[in-house]
């Protein structure tokens, strides 16, 4: 009798009739969940499974069954469930609607707004408060997407509106009506201007990549300024002992608008230029 207590004990404690509990084994490799079945005494179905996760990535394993938690006996077999990434759901495009509509749809759509990934910036073409787009989990463009990941984040891009105009302004006025729209202002290039005054603002710098593609500006960047040089100077070529018709398109050419007497129009083979105004240099 003691011997057949002492087998029956090892037969529900160790061996083959013993039980053990099903670890969680979401998030490993296939092989690493095998390796782990095999050490608690349980058989791995060799043909897995498959399910659907917004959690776990794809390949996987996402479940098991019997589920985990769940006490078995030993020797028991496990089927592995492998993760086929989130299971696909209708996706409308949300570019064109106020923010906060745009938060609800992404709930009621059964995807997860990520407020942290959301950004700002300037755009003249898209009124302030409004979504420019929505960005996936992996940074790309959802823009033409009709479907998405269940429970996957979405990033809105908003628009703040324009940006202001500080064309004319001085660099000191421009910085400080660009510092209310949390933006900071550096004096960038210098360019001549036909319309705005030297040494004032003639716009702000767009920026661009390394690819040389025009980038967007967001609340909180540093954006440079277009100084004016005033109006281009150009030295003008000397004419004098010319006639008019060898005279005029050397003139026009150094790209100057050229007035002369009716009397050189009327004859220009025969009047010679004797100075002009300004002076020659």
């Amino acid at each position: 009798l003691p011997a057949l207590a002492g087998g029956t004990g090892w037969y529900f404690r160790a061996g083959p009739g013993g039980h053990v509990t099903i670890p969680d084994l979401a998030g490993k490799t296939p092989a690493a969940a095998t390796a782990a079945l095999k050490e608690l005494g349980l058989r791995v179905n060799p043909d897995y499974g498959s399910i659907d996760s917004p959690t776990v990535p794809k390949d996987a394993v996402a479940a098991t069954t019997p589920a985990s938690g769940k006490s078995v006996t030993r020797d028991s077999a496990v089927t592995l469930l492998i993760s086929t990434g989130p299971k696909l759901l209708p996706y409308s495009d949300l570019a064109g609607m106020p923010e906060h509509d745009a938060i609800q749809k992404i709930a009621d759509e059964g995807f997860t707004y990520s407020k942290s990934k959301s950004t700002q910036q300037f755009d003249a073409k898209v009124p302030e408060g409004t979504v420019i787009g929505a960005v996936g989990a992996d940074g790309k463009s959802l823009a033409g997407a009709t479907q998405y990941g269940d429970k996957q984040p979405i990033a809105l891009i908003v628009s703040v509106g324009p940006l202001p105009d500080v064309t004319g302004k001085s660099f000191d006025d421009a910085a400080a009506i660009l510092k209310g729209f949390k933006l900071t202002a550096e004096p960038g290039k210098q360019d001549f201007s036909d319309t705005v005054p030297k040494d004032m603002v003639i716009g702000i710098e767009t920026p661009t990549d390394a690819g040389g593609n025009a980038v967007a500006i967001h609340p909180g960047d540093t954006v440079n300024l277009t100084i004016s040089r005033g109006k281009e100077q150009v030295q003008v070529p000397d004419v004098t002992g010319q006639t008019w018709d060898k005279a005029k398109p050397i003139l026009v050419a150094a790209d100057l608008t050229v007035k002369a007497r009716q009397l050189a129009e009327s004859a220009p083979t025969m009047r010679v230029v004797t100075k002009t105004n300004p002076e020659p240099n």
